[in-house]
């Protein structure tokens, strides 16, 4: 497989890809886990702060994902 290649090109793209559904995947579990707890012991402020970590955390994949997406949107655009 050639460096500059189109299947190079494709097949990093698709691990790219991956990796950030796995990290989206695993961010929202954990999300889940701590609202469950959270829920459960709700006069434990801990699970709070790791409710709200953990959100914050997928916000900003969340962002960064839109930020990808934008990008790779306005770079067809301006090969088309």
């Amino acid at each position: 497989m050639n460096l500059y290649s189109l299947q190079y090109i494709e097949h990093s793209f698709n691990l790219i890809t991956y990796f950030y559904s796995i990290l989206t995947a695993f961010i929202a579990l954990v999300m889940i886990i701590s609202g469950i707890f959270y829920y459960r012991n709700q006069n434990n402020p801990r699970f709070r702060t790791l409710f709200i970590l953990v959100s914050m955390i997928g916000a900003l994949i969340i962002a960064m994902q839109a930020g990808r997406l934008i990008d790779q949107q306005n770079s067809d655009s301006k090969t088309g």
